[in-house]
């Protein structure tokens, strides 16, 4: 048989991709593995496949993976070319062993390049390494691998709440935008990322010794000025998850930005939220998950965050907001019997459209009824869903997670529903995904059953289903999945992105967690 790498590059590496299923580095979710054998065939493998073989390296924080750990940071430090071709790169603690590996030998043989390494990136002054990598902290290991991967593009990382390596190598990467700076490291992490994922990473007790992460105790992932990775100078996509939002962000000072797409599953105040909307100034999607312990019905927690929006009427595009279901009923409902006017009692001062209205741009929405209600707005009843609604929105979802009281406080919720396909003059939808079982059932979950018929005769998609179709603010994105549950293998990562058919109902031009729009008004 004639060897394929005699071919045109182009080519070998097309019938390269095909065998394994598709190219390694093509997006986050791409599980395809370039088997490393490949490359020892002989010169023509090695020189085309090194490259895409050190395109991609994934570290779940398991025992077993720590020695490849160590062997990817050697790879790249003793030959710088080969960590020019890192484009992505999943650092994360999902699958951290109950006890700490043995490291001490690992460290031993590679001392002088860890001590390399933080002199380039300018790391003399942080901490300990020494001690900390020998008792299987890998949080300095992973600060170095970060800094030395020059075009790094795509990043996963599981983030500890205290890790002066990593605030450390931010701080230089914020710096590095200052070019009049003449105390730039040599290794500088993160000048070419464009997508970050952060969750929370396990972290030892307060009073615990700091030399291995428990993996009983975590914390959110914080974002505060001396965290601002939103400030990062390429970067485009932010998505975080089970993140706290401190208070010191309302500090940061307007500057040029290139953040399109921002993803917040927050555990803090929504007022938090402000200065980060304020400094994102070319964003055009946005996922908020609002998962705020004893708010998630506090009407005026959706009021101060509507006026957080309101500036971003003229440019967002997506558009998705979630409000988890609460452990009890909100204030003055003792069952889903209670009149509508007992409900939220103390917030009769408040009074407030849902401002959709005046977002032009936005084409896909996802919100929960409570949010598109309003509260004591002018519209009357039942039209004020169809009188939020963005103009031109192409795809519209509706989150059904909460109680029955909702059936109860929202007067006349199925005409409300119904009259959101049967607009006249019609929007130009062409999908609607209302969260809830089918068959449609009364006990807890919104009474979509009107809706069908209406968007039949519309020729408007309609499906149930919505774990298989939105991201929940953020809550259901592959990130978040594989963050919340350790045991989530690869085939079962899989088996759930074919499930996934978020494409589907997506116009197309929208690109979300890797996930490209197909939807258009020819889908039928």
């Amino acid at each position: 048989m004639p060897d394929p790498s005699t071919l045109p590059r182009e080519i070998f590496l097309q019938i390269i991709y095909d065998a394994v299923g598709g190219k390694p580095d093509q997006w986050m979710y791409c599980y395809n593995i370039l088997p490393a054998d490949l490359c020892l065939i002989n010169w023509n493998w090695y020189h085309t496949l090194n490259p895409v073989l050190y395109s991609r390296f994934e570290f779940n924080g398991s025992g077993d993976d720590t020695k490849a750990l160590w062997g990817f940071f050697r790879a790249i430090i003793l030959r710088p070319e080969l960590a020019g071709h890192i484009r992505m790169l999943r650092l994360t603690s999902e699958s951290k062993p109950a006890r700490p590996p043995k490291t001490a030998g690992l460290y031993r043989r590679s001392a002088k390049l860890v001590q390399r390494a933080i002199t380039q990136a300018g790391l003399g002054h942080v901490g300990d390494a020494e001690a900390e990598l020998r008792q299987a902290d890998h949080r300095a290991l992973v600060a170095l691998i970060l800094a030395h991967a020059p075009n790094l593009a795509m990043l996963q990382l599981h983030v500890a709440r205290e890790d002066s390596w990593l605030d450390t190598i931010l701080a230089h990467a914020i710096a590095s935008r200052d070019k009049d700076r003449s105390d730039t490291p040599e290794a500088v992490a993160f000048q070419s990322l464009r997508t970050l994922y952060l969750a929370s990473a396990e972290t030892p007790p307060i009073n615990a010794r700091r030399t291995y992460q428990s993996r009983e105790v975590s914390y959110p992932a914080r974002m505060n000025k001396q965290r601002a990775f939103l400030r990062l100078p390429n970067l485009q996509e932010l998505q975080l998850i089970d993140a706290q939002l401190d208070d010191d962000l309302s500090t940061l000072e307007p500057e040029e930005n290139s953040l399109t797409q921002l993803t917040i599953a927050f555990r803090s105040p929504v007022e938090n939220l402000q200065p980060v909307l304020d400094y994102t100034t070319k964003l055009t999607h946005l996922s908020l998950s609002l998962s705020i312990t004893g708010r998630h019905y506090d009407l005026q927690m959706h009021h101060d965050m509507w006026n957080a929006l309101l500036p971003l009427r003229n440019q967002l595009v997506y558009l998705d907001i979630y409000s988890p279901e609460m452990n009890k009923d909100p204030e003055g409902c003792e069952s889903e019997r209670t009149p509508r006017t007992e409900l939220f009692k103390s917030y009769s001062h408040l009074s407030f459209c849902c401002p959709l209205r005046r977002f032009l741009k936005i084409r896909q929405l996802s919100i929960t009824p409570l949010l598109l209600l309003g509260h004591n707005c002018r519209h009357e009843t039942p039209l004020k869903f169809v009188n939020h609604l963005p103009p031109n929105c192409e795809s519209f979802a509706l989150y059904g997670g909460e109680r029955s009281w909702i059936l109860s406080y929202i007067e006349k919720l199925a005409e409300e529903m119904a009259l959101i396909p049967h607009n006249n003059p019609p929007l130009r939808l062409n999908s609607i995904v209302v969260d809830a079982p089918w068959p449609p059932t009364w006990s807890g979950r919104l009474p979509y059953g009107s809706m069908v018929g209406i968007c039949k005769e519309k020729r408007i998609m309609f499906n149930t289903a919505g774990r298989d179709f939105l991201f929940y603010g953020g809550e259901n994105t592959h990130f978040a999945k594989v963050t919340h549950n350790a045991a989530l293998g690869a085939a079962s990562r899989e088996e759930w992105l074919v499930r996934r058919k978020a494409r589907d109902v997506m116009p197309r031009g929208i690109e979300v967690d890797g996930e490209k729009g197909t939807l258009d008004e020819d889908w039928v």
